[in-house]
């Protein structure tokens, strides 16, 4: 899904929750990869758990109930990524 595909792009919930829509699941049962603030607050809004690796040096981003934050997808499990959706 491209960011012309809605109206309210990030870190407006609306591309999150028309991708949802689109495959037929809850928000809540999805995981988000994340880079930026904007789409971090995306992917919460619309009641996703995220995974946030942050691309910007000296962006600070903090870890909540559903979101864990990497410093690179290497090594993030499958168990990790239910346990998000799990929460």
């Amino acid at each position: 899904m491209a960011g012309d595909e809605v109206v309210h792009a990030k870190p407006a919930p609306e591309p999150y929750l028309t991708a949802a829509a689109r495959l037929g699941v809850n928000p809540a049962r999805c995981v988000v990869l994340e880079d930026s603030p904007a789409g971090i607050a995306s992917g919460e809004a619309a009641g996703c758990a995220v995974v946030a690796v942050p691309s910007v040096a000296g962006v600070q981003v903090g870890e909540r109930s559903r979101r864990l934050v990497v410093p690179s997808l290497v090594g993030v499990t499958v168990g990790q990524l239910q346990g998000l959706v799990s929460r």
